[in-house]
């Protein structure tokens, strides 16, 4: 293949095209998925967490029942009694010590949950009364409660209800490695101020596997119920401490060596135990592969159909009419102006074919007016060098469709046709067609770099700046445009970052007298000032035109190579005329 043909606009529009869509293609098969996995995820959270409600109603329920037996004591005046005897260590405590371990509080445990195994009631002195479901368990002699972290804190507690986490109760002489979670609380005599002792009730952790077993998660999913201390009081599955320490963090997205998680958590009430569940991310993923697969074929068949339509489209509407202009316009520069382009339709590329045929037409009427009048050889050279650049401005405008195509959206195609109309407009202006304001010229300027940047974008960066001083002088029409369309094509095509392009009016005195300074600046690669082509269109069109127009006027370069190019124009105020000044 060609280069020619790998420059054409079908083949670029192609390019654009397939660019374009499957980028937004590829972003909407990563959202949707996305999306539903967002959905899966909300849904999967509210499902554990309405799980998780109802599992700390649970857990609130039993430790009601916990609860319950610790606060007995207050109301059992046996108990009462036999605490205080013990305290007094008087003769008849041991009777009724016996009494109550034998008769009193297994009917307050037997009442209740078969998970709650032991009652202790220790008073002041350390000595202690106690019931155990295992008859062969007995409490450990000489078990120093009252040394105990979980007793100085009841004590502390003053009535109020002390958790103990997962722990061995070592006050008993289990044969097993059995873990319990107890209750303790000062107990208070009713009627006198006085502190019996305290009450501690453990029960099996067991009953937390029981609670989680009815709920109904995924199979990776992981359940934990931690106490105070971030202790496990249970989990369904062995946890690493990396994982551990992320759930003690309350981390909505734990990280696991083989599986990720999105992690629901629920506070029990009046414990400060969290309840977690891991819901394993290896599920939800599962989920939505389907929905990937779903997408990508339904985008296939979406990027077939619409290159179809796109390239039918863009060859009857936008690439033919752009190569008829383009036609055009190689005439009209061969000289040729009695061509005409005959548009089709009402849209905005027909509507720019007319306004160049009325660009080309008056163009020349005003070129065979003035050549048969032959007015002055001044202004007729003028006119010639007018006519000049006003074919070659739009002919690389055009030229310039190409690159602003790759933005690969016909909204911006349509923009930057919508600038180049009004700048036509602005050359048709009826009137001396080779004279404007510096007003108006720095207005077509703002023009045409907003067309420039649609191609170019963040590549682009412009300063625009006319003093108000300024604004209503005289000056040649298309006099700064060559320059600022020389900065883009040497410096922003060229260059490899953000190219800055500085125009700028303002009024400077120079040796006591008033001048219009004009600067074209810009950061671009430079060049050698002495290599400019006299016979150009550009530069040098620019220089002629404003020596035939302002004799006195100056016209300065300063380039330096990969530094930038500034152009610098000098013209005497007094000897111009306002646009007001005309009328």
């Amino acid at each position: 293949m060609s280069r020619k043909k790998f420059s054409s606009l079908r083949f670029i529009l192609s390019l654009i095209f397939i660019i374009s869509t499957i980028l937004p293609v590829t972003i909407i098969i990563y959202i949707v998925p996305s999306y539903y996995k967002q959905q899966i995820v909300k849904e999967t959270d509210m499902l554990v967490a309405n799980n998780l409600e109802s599992i700390a109603n649970n857990i609130l329920v039993y430790l009601s029942d916990l609860q319950k037996l610790a606060t007995f004591p207050y109301f059992d005046k046996e108990i009462m009694a036999a605490l205080i005897a013990k305290e007094n260590n008087t003769a008849q405590g041991q009777k009724p010590s016996d009494y109550i371990i034998n008769e009193i509080l297994p009917i307050y445990i037997n009442m209740l949950r078969k998970e709650i195994l032991s009652i202790v009631i220790i008073n002041k002195n350390g000595s202690a009364l106690y019931f155990n479901r295992n008859q062969n368990v007995d409490l450990i002699n000489d078990y120093d409660f009252r040394a105990q972290e979980w007793y100085k804190k009841t004590i502390e507690e003053n009535g109020n209800v002390v958790y103990i986490g997962s722990h061995r109760p070592d006050y008993f002489d289990y044969s097993t490695s059995l873990r319990v979670f107890s209750l303790a609380r000062l107990i208070r005599h009713p009627y006198i101020s006085q502190t019996p002792g305290v009450v501690l009730v453990d029960a099996d952790t067991q009953i937390f596997a029981d609670l989680f077993s009815n709920l109904q998660f995924s199979p990776g999913s992981i359940s934990l119920l931690l106490d105070t201390e971030d202790n496990i009081l249970f989990s369904s599955k062995p946890v690493s401490p990396g994982i551990l320490a992320q759930v003690s963090n309350n981390s909505p997205f734990i990280k696991g060596e083989t599986s990720n998680y999105n992690a629901v958590y629920k506070k029990v009430i009046s414990s400060d135990w969290k309840i977690a569940v891991l819901v394993s991310d290896r599920e939800i993923k599962k989920r939505i592969r389907l929905v990937y697969v779903v997408c990508i074929m339904a985008s296939m068949i979406t990027l077939f159909l619409t290159y179809f339509l796109f390239q039918m489209l863009t060859l009857f509407y936008i690439i033919r009419p752009i190569k008829e202009m383009s036609q055009v316009m190689k005439k009209v520069e061969e000289g040729d102006l009695e061509v005409r382009l005959k548009p089709r339709g009402s849209n905005e590329i027909a509507t720019l074919g007319k306004n160049l045929n009325n660009m080309i037409e008056k163009l020349n009427e005003l070129i065979t007016r003035d050549y048969k009048l032959v007015i002055s050889q001044k202004k007729a050279e003028y006119q010639a060098l007018v006519s000049q650049i006003q074919p070659h401005f739009l002919y690389n405008t055009l030229n310039g469709f190409l690159g602003l195509n790759r933005l690969g959206k016909r909204k911006l195609l349509e923009e930057s046709i919508l600038n180049l109309t009004d700048m036509l407009r602005y050359t048709l202006t009826p009137g001396e067609y080779y004279q404007s304001t510096v007003e108006n010229e720095f207005e077509f300027i703002e023009k045409y770099c907003t067309l420039q940047k649609l191609r170019f974008k963040e590549k682009m960066e412009t300063l625009i700046n006319c003093d108000e001083s300024v604004k209503n002088l005289i000056i040649p029409k298309l006099l700064i445009q060559p320059l600022v369309e020389n900065a883009v094509k040497y410096s922003v095509q060229e260059l490899t970052e953000k190219c800055t392009i500085f125009v700028l009016a303002e009024r400077e005195i120079i040796d006591d007298r008033p001048y219009l300074v004009i600067i074209v600046s810009d950061n671009g690669v430079g060049f050698n000032p002495n290599s400019v082509n006299s016979k150009g269109i550009g530069i040098p069109n620019v220089k002629e035109r404003l020596e035939m127009s302002y004799p006195e006027s100056s016209f300065e370069i300063v380039s330096e190579k990969n530094v930038g190019t500034t152009i610098s124009i000098k013209i005497p105020i007094q000897e111009q005329e306002t646009e007001e000044d005309n009328r």
